[in-house]
């Protein structure tokens, strides 16, 4: 008789003294790549996470504080330094001791910990501020006056002719005996932050001009903000920017006929990658008597408690362990962080996924997207050039992630792959169909061995783009101005109208609720099928047949409303 399973989420806590309770558990989270770290703590909840922070290495915080210091407004939009972030991850530190504070505050980049001062803390030498008012005639105005009441009525400390004034009362008290005891341990260090703190709010007070002109706030972080940029994308990160740029690019461009042409941010993107150094003997050396970590025992555990969004976007033991049994450089670089390669490590388990345990390969290969299919046939055929496009996979997945949204939402890692798979699909057909047929007549969709030709002359990030031409000209722009007559709306306005995903569009369309959600699916960037066009293996649309569903959906919704 079967059995049957329940998939149970282990609540947070319940994960964290699991893993503190059990020293091979503890040691591996050293060992665990960014990513996965990131997310087990978001399955605790960064406010309970002070345990989990006090066993990073220095590389992991760094990373972490990448990952976590910035945050979107919104799905696909620039992502911004928090403040209020840093003074919680500070408090967390402080978990650890204020020797564990001070260790990684020196290791911090100094314009990063600049910066993080800056915003919580107004830093002011009112000796030389009073001098520089008054030799401008302007210490009895009315501006001047209102700046000494502010400074005078507002919670503050005095460190040496300096002034550190909160700018968030909250977390006034953690930032300034992380200073004091910074202090006493790298004196020169908080020197030079009290001084470039001082010299920028100097100049804000002087001006008044907080919000009118693009001051020396602004170009720090802009600065900090280029080089996180810069050390994500040598990690395989893309900035939301260059997500933007390449999403838009695709959308309005006319693909040009050389196969080999390929556009400026991927060229970028591939060019700016590089091997991760391998982390410090010192770092990696375990302390006298400590457990040996279990890697792959800790990614089980993870998975069990779901802490991955999809067991298919976990991290790979078997990758780690066998890199980290052999060299040190093996091991970071099996251990990569970046999302781009953790994405392309999923697309084969992907492709296998879809078969069922009683059918045999060839019927599964069938029910696969093209584009999964013909990367199944070129493993086998080309294991190189089989790594070559999964990676460029990996990139257009982050690039959804980053730059665009679904249903409202950002991209899960799974859903992102899924999608760069069937627009990819529709490119290969699109390209096959004008090389056998010519591009206005209809061609039959090209098998699994003519797929893995054209994946040998023509790149995933090409096909992709060629597939968003595709779904935008013969789907896409007919669906929005469905969407812009149903709404009464300008063709521009659909989009904002879009933001909230589809569910918020169905008591506005005036028609059942499940040829609104479909509707307003086919509308967004990246169409995709639910309601009524709802299909029972995949949600993105990934072939012509998928495209022509879709228009005669429309078809009849057209007729509706006429």
């Amino acid at each position: 008789m079967p059995v049957l399973k329940r998939s149970v989420r282990g609540s947070g806590s319940h994960l964290l003294y699991h893993v503190l309770e059990e020293p091979q558990l503890l040691a591996a989270v050293r060992e665990l790549p960014a990513p996965a770290l990131v997310r087990l703590i978001h399955h605790v909840g960064l406010e309970d996470a002070g345990e989990l922070i006090a066993l990073t290495s220095t590389q992991q915080l760094g990373q972490v504080f990448d990952a976590e210091l910035w945050q979107a407004a919104e799905p696909g939009s620039d992502e911004t330094f928090r403040p209020e972030r840093f003074a919680l991850f500070l408090r967390l530190l402080y978990e650890a001791g204020e020797t564990f504070v001070v260790e990684r505050l020196q290791v911090m980049p100094r314009e990063l910990l600049t910066l993080a001062v800056h915003k919580l803390l107004l830093v002011i030498d009112i000796d030389a501020l009073t001098v520089r008012f008054t030799s401008a005639g302007r210490f009895f105005d009315d501006g001047m006056d209102r700046v000494s009441r502010a400074i005078d009525d507002a919670q503050f400390e005095e460190w040496e002719e300096f002034r550190l004034i909160a700018r968030d009362p909250n977390a006034f008290e953690d930032v300034w005996n992380a200073l004091l005891a910074l202090d006493r341990e790298n004196h020169e260090l908080v020197r030079y932050i009290m001084e470039r703190c001082c010299d920028m709010d100097g100049e804000l007070i002087e001006e008044s001009g907080l919000y009118a002109v693009l001051n020396e706030e602004d170009m720090l972080e802009n600065d900090i903000a280029s080089e996180r940029s810069e050390r994500r994308s040598a990690q395989g990160f893309v900035s939301p920017a260059d997500a933007r740029a390449f999403l838009e690019l695709a959308r309005h461009e006319t693909i040009a006929e050389a196969p080999d042409s390929r556009d400026p941010i991927s060229r970028a993107y591939f060019r700016e990658l590089e091997p991760e150094q391998p982390v410090s003997r010192a770092e990696r050396a375990l302390p006298a008597g400590a457990a040996t970590p279990d890697v792959g025992r800790l990614l089980a555990v993870l998975r069990t408690a779901n802490v991955f969004d999809d067991e298919r976007a976990a991290p790979s033991p078997s990758r780690l362990l066998t890199a980290a049994e052999t060299k040190p450089r093996a091991a970071a670089r099996a251990r990569k962080k970046a999302p781009a390669k953790a994405a392309a490590r999923t697309v084969t388990d992907l492709t296998t996924a879809a078969r069922s345990s009683d059918e045999t390969a060839e019927a599964s290969t069938r029910r696969l997207t093209l584009m999964a299919s013909s990367l199944l046939a070129l493993r086998e055929q080309d294991a190189a050039l089989h790594a070559q496009r999964t990676e460029e996979l990996g990139f257009l997945a982050n690039v959804l992630v980053a730059g665009s949204r679904h249903d409202g939402r950002t991209y899960r890692p799974v859903e992102s792959i899924e999608c760069a798979l069937a627009v990819c699909s529709i490119g290969l057909e699109r390209e096959h169909a004008r090389r056998i047929a010519g591009a206005r007549k209809q061609a039959a969709p090209p098998t699994a061995a003519q797929g893995v030709a054209l994946l040998e002359e023509l790149s995933a990030d090409r096909l992709f783009r060629v597939g968003v031409q595709t779904l935008r000209v013969q789907l896409g722009e007919r669906a929005r101005a469905a969407v812009a007559k149903l709404l009464s709306i300008k063709l521009a306005d659909v989009p904002a109208a879009l933001s909230g995903g589809s569910v918020s569009l169905v008591p506005q369309l005036g028609i059942n609720v499940t040829d609104a959600a479909a509707l307003s699916a086919l509308a967004e960037p990246e169409p995709w099928l639910t309601g009524t066009l709802a299909a029972p293996d995949h949600i993105f649309l990934a072939s012509q047949e998928d495209i022509q569903r879709a228009l005669d959906f429309l078809a009849g919704q057209e007729r509706i409303t006429t």
